[in-house]
């Protein structure tokens, strides 16, 4: 009863509150191609989306967020041992984030320009099930046995800002062009990786040292920008998307969006040091604090890193659509859409089959769909758009609406979004 209460005032807030339009052709590719809608509309000529109008967020665990709670009576409890139940090889947790500042497009002679500012923010980390049971339930369960970290543990980290130029047209009546150019501001970067380091906790119990001793061997990486001048951590990138009608009901199409670089100016540590530690020798003679001052240096300039400042060129995570649409006419249309998301250290496909059902005397789109990833196949998603007073549109698409009422996986997939704008 309690997500059926949450997942109603969920649809209640965003559906009273925000306005877009979604086409049949463009709204699985992307959820703010609001060209189109000048360029098939003779009505009007402007478009302008209100400031901090569109927002949109999708959330990616395996294990699913609710393996990091239990419920006890009426408490909701962290519990970290049913996290690491559900961990098989390795965790996985991304998120996604995207806002849109400001837009503003305008139609001369069939053609769209556009111009507007987005922020994004992202993170995608990944930790072993060794490093989260040696966090929770100590090193003992270790011991005698070579603790390796691998390429599997890492956190990487940023965000930025885009200034973007659109051209939009349609070319011999078949193909529909709508391209962008992005001009990015880096704001921060983080990035860890642990691969390589290891250790070897041994005991010592039948002979006449100490009843343990540690072997270490270190390896790892973390980098962050240090310049956040006007004009440092600067990048460009571009998104395309080309519809092709194959004939009257038929239409195919392809695009890809933040295909791109930054180039960050950063500050990179590493460290590849060698530790053995077999305990203190200490007489009476000798001061205590003097001896743990003694291993306090020797860590420090064991595992002190090497520090260098570099202008680091990556690629910013661009993702890539290709997609058919059918109309069936007075029953709405049909579209299929298989999505391709570059990460850090993986790449996240996503397939999805959805309709769209208009109902002209509401001026009402409703399109369900159903999508499976790698961390969830009972992914069902609804978006609905409406027309309000020939000017303004509002729009809500919310991920994985089953998550609302029951945890049906122990991945997990979840996302919402609106858009705000009005044409004129």
């Amino acid at each position: 009863m309690h997500y059926l209460k949450l997942g109603l005032l969920l649809l209640y807030f965003f559906s009273s509150n925000v306005y877009a339009q979604i086409t049949p052709a463009f709204y699985s590719a992307n959820h703010s191609y609001k060209e189109n809608q000048l360029l098939s509309d003779t009505s009007f000529l402007n478009i302008l989306a209100l400031p901090v109008g569109g927002f949109h967020l999708n959330i990616n665990s395996d294990p699913g967020l609710q393996s990091f709670f239990t419920k006890n009576q009426n408490k909701i409890i962290i519990d970290f041992n049913q996290y690491i139940n559900n961990v098989d090889i390795n965790s996985h947790h991304f998120l996604d984030l995207k806002n849109t500042l400001l837009y503003y497009g305008f139609k001369h002679r069939n053609r769209v320009y556009s111009l507007g500012v987005d922020h994004r923010v992202l993170t995608d980390f990944s930790l072993s099930h060794e490093l989260i049971s040696l966090f929770v339930n100590g090193n003992s369960q270790y011991l005698n046995q070579t603790f390796f970290l691998g390429n599997n543990n890492y956190v990487n980290a940023f965000n930025y800002f885009s200034i973007y130029f659109g051209y939009s047209t349609k070319i011999q009546e078949k193909f529909h062009l709508i391209s962008k150019i992005k001009f990015i501001k880096g704001v921060n970067s983080f990035r860890l990786d642990l691969e390589g380091t290891q250790f070897v906790l041994q005991d010592n119990f039948n002979t006449q040292k100490n009843p343990f001793d540690v072997e270490l061997n270190s390896n790892f990486l973390y980098s962050m920008n240090k310049d956040y001048k006007l004009f440092s951590n600067l990048g460009f990138a571009f998104d395309l998307y080309l519809d092709y009608d194959y004939n009257n009901r038929i239409s195919f199409y392809t695009s890809v969006n933040d295909l791109g670089f930054i180039l960050w100016n950063e500050n990179h540590n590493q460290s590849q040091a060698d530790f053995y530690f077999d305990g203190i020798d200490y007489s009476l003679d000798q001061v205590l604090s003097t001896e743990f001052d003694n291993l306090q240096d020797t860590l420090l300039d064991v595992f002190s890193t090497d520090s260098s400042n570099l202008n680091e060129f990556r690629l910013t995570p661009f993702s890539t659509n290709l997609g058919v649409t059918y109309d069936l006419l007075n029953r709405g249309h049909l579209n299929i859409n298989c999505n391709i998301q570059k990460l850090y250290n993986s790449v996240f496909y996503t397939g999805e089959i959805a309709y769209l059902k208009y109902f002209d005397k509401y001026q009402l789109s409703i399109i369900p769909s159903y999508s499976f990833n790698k961390y969830n196949f009972t992914n069902f998603s609804i978006i609905l758009n409406k027309k309000w007073y020939s000017k303004f549109y509002t729009n809500l698409y919310i991920n994985n609406i089953l998550d609302f009422f029951i945890p049906v996986s122990e991945l997990g997939h979840i996302g919402f979004g609106w858009e705000l704008y009005v044409l004129f």
